[in-house]
């Protein structure tokens, strides 16, 4: 299968489209809209999809979350082995049996397209579950009991530059793009604001109608949060 982002991105949109809740339909097919038709979105994927000799190039993998056939052929059989060590047969055949169904099944993806389908993807949940950032200064001054019940998907910041929900939305997006994504460039997360940062900008713009730059989002993501724990 030839590498074709326009190809993931399509069957994200049309995965997307079938989950959106009822209850929600007005507000995420907006969102899905606006991921699938901005024209800013073109030049997120055509920047990754970019492999010239000059400028920045990258290498994309797939998230951990779309494990491919090989990968989910090479668990099951470790795990048959463990199986089998520890006398449960049964169990092992079990796990060879789903080990040889996944070997002989094509990959849905390759490893370039599941990148471009997990960040579609991810930009649409990130925006769609409504994260928050909270400071630090906000979680202490909580009483004990609202403290703990603050949901996991909150992020501690140490300085709030932008609206919350903006804020964790290009926090958990930094993180994605990092894990997927690797510039071939000397340029790093350490070297000041990257592509990656810019990448990220545009998803924000695209998701919640602001003006976000590269700049900003690097501002925003330097001290990167961590979620809540419920304890």
């Amino acid at each position: 299968m030839p590498n074709n982002w326009q190809h993931a991105v399509q069957e994200a949109e049309r995965d997307i489209r079938g989950g959106i809740p009822l209850n929600r339909v007005l507000e995420l097919t907006g969102l899905i809209d606006r991921l699938s038709t901005d024209p800013r979105m073109l030049t997120v994927w055509r920047e990754l999809n970019r492999q010239k000799p000059y400028g920045p190039a990258y290498d994309l993998s797939a998230p951990d979350w779309m494990p491919s056939n090989r990968a989910i052929t090479a668990d099951k059989r470790r795990k048959a082995r463990k199986a089998r060590r520890s006398g449960d047969a049964d169990l092992a055949d079990d796990l060879e049996r789903q080990a040889s169904e996944s070997a002989e099944r094509p990959d849905r993806f390759t490893e370039r397209e599941a990148c471009f389908y997990g960040l579609m993807f991810s930009a649409y949940h990130a925006a769609a579950i409504n994260m928050q950032t909270r400071t630090k200064a906000e979680v202490l001054a909580l009483p004990i009991r609202q403290r703990r019940a603050i949901g996991p998907d909150a992020w501690i910041v140490t300085r709030r530059r932008a609206d919350p929900g903006v804020q964790a939305f290009c926090l958990n997006m930094i993180d994605t793009v990092r894990e997927t994504v690797t510039m071939r460039e000397t340029e790093t997360r350490d070297a000041g604001p990257s592509n990656l940062h810019g990448i990220v900008a545009l998803l924000a713009n695209v998701a919640f109608g602001t003006d976000l730059n590269r700049f900003s989002v690097m501002r925003m993501t330097e001290h990167v949060g961590k979620p809540l724990k419920n304890k």
